[in-house]
């Protein structure tokens, strides 16, 4: 059985004379004809799976920003920790790089020497520790530091600075040598 809206029935006039055509198309069962059923699964499986990458992308990224917020709350607050102990130590701190220069100061040093900390930092330690100059600009700081004569305990070398009104101080020298970006300080 034909169902109308498969049935079509046309006349046409050609030459004088009248022709009747009938047109008639198999049923369509749109639900359950292969071709528009797969289109639609596979579609909607393409979807499905598009929604979850896209999810699972999303969780990812909210996991990565959380732990890279956390890790930089905790590295902004040991660096404040750090800080905080440097500035308050009441021994003097300076960083040095292998040609002698004031890297940087804590405030201890300012105290110490009567120099603020930004008058300091890019000069010369011979500006500081005036026995620096005697043994040559050109000797390595490690030379000059390994001249000096070691105190009783062991620990530092003794030497003398110059305060910023002209006095000598005594100074216990201690040293650290540290790696920072390929730069020995």
């Amino acid at each position: 059985a034909v169902a109308d809206q498969d049935h079509r029935l046309q006349t046409v006039e050609v030459a004088g004379r009248r022709w009747e055509l009938t047109l008639v198309r198999p049923p369509v069962n749109a639900p359950w004809q292969h071709y528009p059923l797969t289109l639609l699964i596979s579609g909607l499986l393409v979807t499905a799976g598009l929604w979850l990458a896209l999810r699972g992308f999303a969780t990812q990224y909210g996991q990565a920003t959380r732990m890279a917020r956390k890790l930089s709350s905790q590295a902004l607050s040991s660096e404040k920790h750090l800080r905080s102990v440097i500035d308050n130590t009441v021994d003097g701190i300076v960083t040095v790089n292998q040609a002698g220069t004031v890297l940087t100061v804590n405030p201890a040093i300012s105290r110490i020497f009567g120099h603020e900390a930004q008058e300091m930092v890019g000069q010369p330690l011979s500006r500081l520790i005036p026995g620096i100059r005697s043994h040559g600009l050109d000797q390595p700081m490690e030379d000059f530091l390994m001249t000096q004569q070691v105190s009783f305990d062991g620990v530092g070398h003794r030497v003398e600075g110059k305060h910023q009104g002209g006095r000598t101080l005594p100074l216990d020298l201690a040293i650290s040598h540290m790696d920072v970006d390929g730069e020995k300080q």
